[in-house]
């Protein structure tokens, strides 16, 4: 017999609470939006909702536009962010986000996030981190 499709469904997508993969649980939606201002610690990205796939692996990647290495803020880009998860029960919840880190001037730019099941792309979105406003002109005196 063949097996079912996986479907899926996006629960929330944007600014979210920092994100602690310890605690089981997900982080909380602050704002929707696909552009995020710059801001040391913001965690954006979206939580989908996987069902039918247990015990699939789904494949995850975050695209960046060239964070460096952790070793040296100054230096080469790191490649894409990528990795397996296996879904654990038939209804499951994933978040995959990313928080900022200095410099933020490499930080900015598009982030694309993106998971699949046997090569089929379930959702993939694109983020944009833009620089934080500068200040305010000085109106004539």
């Amino acid at each position: 017999m063949a097996r079912r499709r996986p479907i899926h469904r996006v629960l929330s997508q944007g600014i979210h609470e920092r994100f602690d993969a310890k605690s089981g649980g997900l982080p909380r939606l602050v704002r929707p939006t696909l552009r995020v201002e710059a801001k040391l610690g913001r965690e954006f990205g979206f939580v989908v909702r996987i069902e039918r796939a247990r015990k699939m692996p789904v494949a995850w990647e975050i695209d960046h536009p060239g964070v460096p290495d952790g070793a040296d803020p100054q230096g080469p880009a790191l490649p894409p962010f990528r990795g397996i998860e296996h879904v654990p029960a038939p209804v499951w919840d994933f978040y995959l986000g990313d928080a900022l880190w200095a410099p933020l001037e490499r930080m900015l730019g598009p982030w694309r996030l993106s998971v699949a099941i046997d090569g089929r792309t379930l959702h993939r979105a694109e983020f944009v981190v833009h620089p934080p406003p500068g200040p305010e002109p000085a109106g004539p005196q």
